[in-house]
């Protein structure tokens, strides 16, 4: 019977103590995106470090030709000359027909130079560009997507996995959204890369194809801001600079590309885009999430060093509410913008100026776009009269203390009233045994 008593009262006490307690998320506002055909969705300020906006970010996808952007930067940081020739033979081009993989056009007996190789893989997604590459520098696609893999592992990009050059479809080649973010924000660091993907237009050197070069078109800057059009379809997006576009039938249409307006650096992964043969669903998309972004999302300081919040009370102490500051500025790029405030309203002593009492978030709706420590700027010692004015505060105030002792009563009476009852059971049996 004590025991049942004891563990009742134990339970009340537990939940009653998470009676009430507010959840500091509820608010978060949704974000008022368009609506899209990408599945995948990762927005991410790539100078302020920030995600603006996320769906399915983090979420295993099959990149497609956004691979290239991996097998152009192990290409561009291993090459020693970028002006010495590669002669494509038949085993280079060995098995891309057959997989109806895309080609910038080189054929056996060409012989252009890396840099055109480069530029192939990335403005015309060429997978013989990309083996090409591969054969240059490691003498084998396989041995080559090691090397991938290896700086793959080297930027962080856990959720990745390469096993060929060009992003044909395999379901041991995968990656992320994030992942993706991660390698962009690394190859826009090269200035060579950049000068590539920017680039509109390349002719290679004459090989023995192409007497007077390969013409190699930049297929995501065809799509857009083109006056007059370039492509059958044309979309107008006014901050963009240029990106990678893939597709196969199992990862549909995918994007990756960058913009700068209104003092953000916004680059974007898109991925799964589809609605019908032929149409590039991943380029409307980004006509449509582009201007989304430039016009929602501001630079904004919400929380400055020293801004003060209080904490209103401290536990076994003298002096009334404590004063906390705010570590840091919060920088963020901020819309549909919900502060959170993680701070107890009750802390114990001792407290020392500097130490860490909470914390300040900013989200920009659901996504964390910021925080800060929040620090005592005073010292509280532990004293009798704040004990007794603690005490006296609790007892008078918190009903779980009221109910807690007068639930204790109830135990101890019950206690002594059943003690002696079962004292002169027990000695009664003891009797009876003997």
């Amino acid at each position: 019977m004590l025991k049942k008593v004891f563990l009742i009262f134990l339970c009340f006490f537990l939940t009653g103590c998470a009676i009430g307690v507010p959840d500091p998320h509820k608010s978060l506002k949704k974000a008022d995106i368009p609506d899209v055909y990408s599945e995948y969705i990762y927005i991410y300020d790539y100078v302020n470090d920030q995600v603006l906006y996320q769906r399915k970010g983090y979420e295993k996808m099959y990149p497609a030709s956004l691979t290239k952007m991996m097998t152009a930067i192990v290409a561009i940081e291993e090459c020693e000359d970028l002006d010495d020739t590669f002669l494509f033979t038949e085993e280079v081009l060995e098995g891309l027909v057959e997989a109806n993989a895309n080609r910038a056009g080189f054929g056996v007996g060409d012989e252009p130079a890396i840099i055109d190789l480069i530029y192939g893989d990335l403005l015309s997604s060429g997978a013989d560009c990309s083996r090409g590459l591969a054969y240059y520098f490691a003498g084998s696609e396989v041995a080559y997507v090691d090397m991938m893999n290896a700086k793959a592992a080297e930027l962080g990009m856990a959720g990745t996995h390469f096993v060929n050059t060009s992003g044909l479809f395999d379901p041991d080649h995968y990656t992320t959204c994030e992942d993706l973010g991660k390698l962009l924000k690394y190859c826009l660091q090269n200035e060579t890369f950049r000068e590539v993907i920017t680039a509109q237009d390349h002719r290679s050197i004459p090989v023995n194809n192409y007497p007077n070069g390969l013409n190699m078109t930049n297929l995501v800057l065809m799509y857009i801001n083109q006056d007059p059009p370039k492509a059958r379809y044309s979309f107008t997006i006014p901050g963009f600079i240029s990106g990678k576009g893939g597709y196969t039938e199992t990862s549909r249409f995918t994007l990756a590309s960058y913009g700068y307006m209104n003092d953000l650096h916004v680059l974007m992964i898109t991925g799964k885009a589809f609605t019908e043969e032929g149409y590039p669903a991943n380029m409307e998309d980004a006509e449509k999430l582009y201007p989304w972004v430039f016009s929602r999302f501001k630079r904004m300081v919400p929380v400055h060093a020293g801004d003060t919040y209080t904490v209103e009370r401290v536990r076994w102490s003298e002096g009334g509410k404590l004063k906390v500051r705010a570590a840091d500025n919060i920088t963020a790029d901020v819309a549909g913008m919900h502060q959170v405030t993680i701070l107890s309203d009750v802390i114990n002593a001792p407290v020392k100026v500097g130490d860490k009492i909470g914390e300040v978030e900013i989200y920009s709706y659901e996504e964390l776009a910021g925080k800060t420590d929040l620090i005592s700027t005073e010292n509280r010692k532990v004293t009798w009269k704040g004990v007794l004015l603690t005490l006296g505060y609790e007892l008078s105030h918190d009903y779980l203390w009221v109910i807690s002792l007068v639930l204790l009563g109830v135990i101890v009476l019950l206690f002594l009233v059943m003690y002696k009852p079962y004292r002169r059971m027990m000695i009664h049996r003891k009797r009876r045994k003997r």
